[in-house]
């Protein structure tokens, strides 16, 4: 979601920040792990380029800052990784894209994976049904409750941290 000044916008504008959001399932620990974080969009203009939209950037983006903020829970596991966007879906299982920043960041993950001995099945699943859209619109608490009331399970609140961005050459 691209936001300014808590007004959703249709496409970003300057000054906006994007919101990503993602939600990991434990069953180890039989608890979810509910994050979100708000990117400038000076951050991802520095990371991708500059660009009409960054709804696949931002998607592929999300994806890939699973890895990093849940290491403890993903870490020799063989995770099913559910992703709305089949752009960058596409780019995670392949692992390659012509747009070389994103190619860079499916090899980032791909790479991370591997470091935490994760064998990650990705799979498709349609907009409505994406629990982690929740957080990506603000609505993290909402995600919460629904996910504790649902399942009865404990639901934490945890930092997102993202993969090493690079500035693209030209920039």
């Amino acid at each position: 979601m691209f936001e300014r000044k808590g007004v959703r916008l249709s496409a970003p504008e300057p000054g906006c920040t994007c919101t990503l959001g993602l939600v990991v399932w434990c069953p180890r620990a039989r608890r979810f792990i509910v994050s979100d974080l708000d990117i400038p969009l000076d951050v991802l203009e520095l990371a991708f380029g500059e660009r009409d939209t960054y709804i696949g950037q931002a998607e592929e983006l999300a994806a890939a800052a699973a890895y990093w903020t849940c290491p403890d829970v993903l870490g020799g596991t063989y995770p099913a990784h559910f992703i709305d966007n089949q752009g960058a879906l596409g780019i995670l299982v392949r692992g390659a894209s012509h747009h070389p920043p994103m190619g860079h960041l499916a090899h980032q993950t791909a790479l991370r994976q591997l470091e935490l001995s994760c064998r990650v099945w990705y799979e498709y699943v349609p907009s409505k049904a994406n629990i982690a859209d929740l957080p990506s619109r603000g609505d993290t608490r909402l995600a919460m409750r629904m996910l504790r009331d649902r399942f009865g399970v404990a639901v934490e609140a945890r930092s997102m941290r993202l993969p090493p961005l690079r500035a693209v050459d030209g920039v």
